[in-house]
């Protein structure tokens, strides 16, 4: 994994110096990467977040077992985003997969975590757990 984002990183720095075009840069990038990241995303990144970040997000691959996620593991997933909220790219992945399982919006787990100052992992998980469904 280390040796695809320091391709995808040398292709961004190529990109940025005018070396390669975007075509070539997106159609690598998004080769190496395994996902499909725009002409905006590419030029725009930088306005919100590093290089580094950039492409931790793009590379990390989603839990494809989201609809088998117990209490448990929710609770080690929403520990291991308490212990790294700076990377953005592991609260992205674990948030998406739970806020999937528990059937909530996205952005609903960061909300819990950094307007709703709920900090610990049992607490989080039962907010999680509310339904708050809409049934017609």
């Amino acid at each position: 994994m280390r040796n695809i984002k320091r391709k995808i990183k040398s292709l961004i720095n190529k990109f940025e110096m005018g070396q390669i075009s975007t075509e070539d840069a997106l159609s690598q990038i998004n080769e190496l990467a395994q996902t499909k990241i725009s002409h905006y995303e590419l030029v725009s990144y930088s306005g919100y977040t590093d290089q580094d970040s950039f492409v931790d997000q793009i590379t990390q691959k989603p839990l494809l077992n989201w609809q088998d996620i117990g209490d448990e593991e929710a609770i080690d997933l929403i520990e291991e985003i308490l212990l790294n909220t700076d990377n953005d790219a592991l609260l992205d992945r674990n948030s998406e997969a739970l806020e999937k399982r528990y059937r909530k919006p996205t952005g609903k787990v960061r909300n819990y975590i950094f307007h709703e100052a709920i900090l610990t992992s049992g607490d989080i998980l039962a907010e999680l757990k509310k339904d708050t469904v809409f049934y017609i």
